[in-house]
């Protein structure tokens, strides 16, 4: 009987420092979170809670926990009093709206669509849904907001039109055609002037057409041989086997992409990073992105003077910089996820 009593009040006593230290972690963890995580700020301004913890674990241990926080001194503010948002800088103002965005996948599924219409894409159609989207975003209201303490808050809403596809640009940009680009207005012949050389790929004439194909369905061979990868090919239903995992398994794999199709490897890596980079959701260091994009574009056109460079690609690498620089979120927020979200929702909404 007296082994089973010790038995007991030894699980008891280790639930009991079990308890505590979970405790203790996530009192610590908090505080630490609130000091900026500087240990000098803890010492100076948590020592009235680290000179008296006390642990209760019984029914009170909450309320005996309040009460001590509620002994506690205010910490007072340091450093610089806090700017306005709207005075802020971008930076300041990217790293206040960072917290906002923690949890994509639950935003992305709380997001609401404005409308559903079903109707064949125009011009038309497209700048009149402009017209309406920006008289709605003109026409909104402040909110204000007070708290119990009598602390009145406004919001102000600022909207953008950022998740657009190639199509849309073109109208919205008044570019005719879909290889130029919707920013500078460069034609392929224009995308290559770093290296002052110009000369598209000839593939004209049977004989050049039946190499490009044969070429093709050697790639397309090889993928699938050592990387169980189907490329280019038509799915039933909808578009074609293009898609994210393909890109992910291709720029994961740089060696056996780049001898499989003759790109090179380095170029490969570099838009690997350069992708990973923007879908990321994080912060950009502005400095080293605009490094990284040159140092790909001066690769491209030395390795490929030959091929003009693709509209997209002469887009990121020209002028990404610039279209991240003009958001105030990471331009990984800003992706296709949100409208991705509501995909089975409209599904049903096409079939019903």
């Amino acid at each position: 009987m007296a082994g089973n009593e010790a038995d007991e009040a030894s699980k008891h006593l280790k639930s009991n420092i079990m308890k505590c230290s979970q405790l203790f972690g996530l009192k610590m963890a908090n505080k630490w979170q609130k000091v900026g995580q500087s240990r000098n700020r803890l010492l100076q301004n948590q020592v009235y809670w680290l000179d008296k913890i006390i642990y209760r674990i019984n029914n009170d241990s909450e309320e005996n926990t309040s009460s001590d926080e509620e002994k506690e001194p205010p910490c007072r503010s340091v450093g610089r009093p806090r700017v306005p948002f709207e005075e802020a800088s971008k930076k300041t103002k990217r790293r206040r709206v960072a917290e906002l965005t923690t949890d994509r996948l639950q935003m992305n599924f709380n997001l609401l669509p404005i409308k559903f219409l079903f109707k064949k894409e125009n011009a038309d159609l497209v700048r009149n849904t402009e017209k309406e989207i920006i008289t709605k975003i003109e026409n909104l209201i402040p909110i204000e907001i007070k708290t119990k303490e009598e602390h009145s808050y406004i919001i102000e809403v600022d909207m953008m039109l950022t998740m657009l596809d190639g199509s849309v640009g073109n109208v919205l940009s008044e570019t005719n055609s879909t290889m130029k680009c919707i920013i500078c207005g460069a034609t392929p012949k224009d995308m290559n002037t770093l290296a002052g050389i110009n000369r598209p790929p000839n593939v004209r004439g049977p004989e050049n057409k039946a190499i490009v194909e044969a070429n093709k369905k050697r790639i397309q061979a090889e993928f699938r041989a050592k990387l169980s990868l189907i490329v280019d090919k038509p799915k039933s239903g909808y578009g074609s086997s293009n898609d994210g995992n393909t890109a992910r398994i291709f720029f994961h794999n740089p060696q056996k992409s780049s001898d499989i199709t003759g790109v090179d490897r380095e170029l490969i890596e570099k838009f690997a990073i350069i992708l990973g980079v923007l879908a990321s959701g994080c912060a950009i260091d502005m400095e080293k992105f605009a490094s990284l994009l040159e140092e790909a574009r001066n690769l491209y056109i030395h390795l490929y003077k030959w091929y003009n460079m693709p509209n997209t690609v002469h887009k990121v690498l020209v002028y990404g910089c610039e279209i991240i620089d003009a958001f105030y979120l990471p331009i990984g927020e800003l992706s296709e996820d949100a409208l991705e979200a509501r995909h089975k929702e409209i599904t049903w909404l096409w079939n019903n």
